[in-house]
């Protein structure tokens, strides 16, 4: 199962915070807030990718994490991908972001809520997955 963290926001109410800084990167207790959603994510065994969709502004700073993050991130493949955006008004919706994602890959979406972050979770799965028996 895949799982799409959408990070592609600019936090602008905690600016000056995260003006220049992404908040999923924030510490929390010596980590950074995606770091704890992603163990949980981890600790399920049910994902074997990850998607980060970020901004362009903060692209770079997620990718520098994600190169620290794959060692913690054992049997997970984690993927960055950049919306395009460089600030709050011009920035793709997360649907149109999903969508495009969905597109690319020939993949459908099914929306859940995430954890405590406050993200979103979308699982993907393939179209010529099998379906479990009983399943419709």
């Amino acid at each position: 199962m895949k799982c799409i963290v959408l990070a592609a926001g600019y936090a602008t109410r905690l600016y000056p915070l995260t003006e220049n800084f992404p908040k999923p990167l924030l510490e929390v207790k010596g980590k950074s807030i995606l770091d704890w959603l992603l163990e949980d994510v981890q600790s399920t065994n049910m994902v074997d990718e990850v998607i980060v969709v970020s901004n362009h502004k903060f692209y770079d700073i997620f990718t520098e994490w994600a190169d620290k993050a794959k060692n913690r991130l054992s049997g997970m493949k984690l993927t960055i991908l950049d919306d395009g955006s460089t600030d709050n008004y011009e920035r793709a919706s997360h649907t149109r972001a999903i969508s495009a994602y969905s597109q690319s890959t020939g993949t459908e979406t099914s929306e859940r809520g995430s954890s405590t972050t406050g993200s979103l979770f979308m699982e993907l799965q393939r179209l010529d997955a099998p379906q479990p028996s009983g399943a419709g």
